[in-house]
């Protein structure tokens, strides 16, 4: 599958690229400045598959999408955590869906697409609500989405989007729109109970980066069969 990759210099977004070249997809990466893609990345992909732009410029990457003939788009730009992100983050999020959903109309099928959404998404006290609350207004027959909503992610190893490892799939378990074995010890609580909650279960949410990688990635591989379409998607490593 071709997939329009943006994010692909970050943290998390670097080891999508890894996930992507190991389950076999072919991706293309639009970043704001090529020059800081790492140099086994520029020799390892044609120049062609490299798009410049803005990622916030949806006209851009609807462009990019349709030019390259992409099937899918990863958006891993910007920085959606728990309490806080960057003022770019909802600009990005916006211009990739409706990106997506242009050409996702204008070919007759959906976009499948993939988000970043902060763990504050899922069905607890959060933030980032604006953005869940936009991308239910696109028409399913435009976008095929899902949204990752991830807590803490740390890197287990140092990233080499030529590595083409696979991460075992059996070290994550996901769920739809709840965080996967949420503990609700604390609902008797008047007042404050799922507040409590959330501070007794959050810190067991962290997970690697190339955990979290390999969660989107092996659900892209399922197509639009994957049961992740139109969800929001929390993360836990397996014990």
């Amino acid at each position: 599958m071709k997939v329009l990759l943006l994010g692909s210099t970050g943290n998390v977004g670097s080891r999508i690229l890894s996930a992507l070249l190991a389950h076999s997809h072919t991706p293309v990466l639009y970043v704001r400045n090529a020059s800081k893609l790492p140099q086994q990345v520029l020799t390892s992909l044609p120049s062609s598959s490299i798009v410049t732009g803005d990622a916030s410029d949806r006209n851009a990457i609807a462009k990019a999408i349709q030019e390259h003939d992409c099937e899918a788009v990863i958006s891993a730009a910007g920085l959606a955590g728990m309490f806080s992100r960057t003022e770019q983050f909802p600009k990005i999020f916006r211009a990739v869906v409706e990106a997506a959903a242009t050409v996702g109309k204008s070919r007759g099928r959906p976009i499948r697409c993939w988000m970043l959404g902060g763990f504050g998404m899922l069905d607890i006290p959060g933030n980032h609500k604006e953005n869940f609350e936009l991308i239910q207004t696109i028409p399913e027959n435009e976008v095929a989405w899902s949204i990752l909503c991830a807590f803490q992610m740390t890197p287990a190893k140092e990233a080499d989007a030529t590595a083409r490892t696979k991460t075992a799939s059996d070290k994550i378990i996901a769920t739809a729109d709840v965080p996967p074995n949420w503990n609700a010890r604390f609902t008797w609580v008047p007042l404050f109970g799922t507040l409590l909650n959330v501070f007794a279960n959050i810190m067991g949410y962290a997970t690697t980066l190339e955990q979290a990688a390999e969660s989107v990635v092996r659900d892209l591989d399922k197509g639009m069969d994957s049961e992740f379409i139109n969800k929001r998607v929390g993360i836990i490593a397996a014990k």
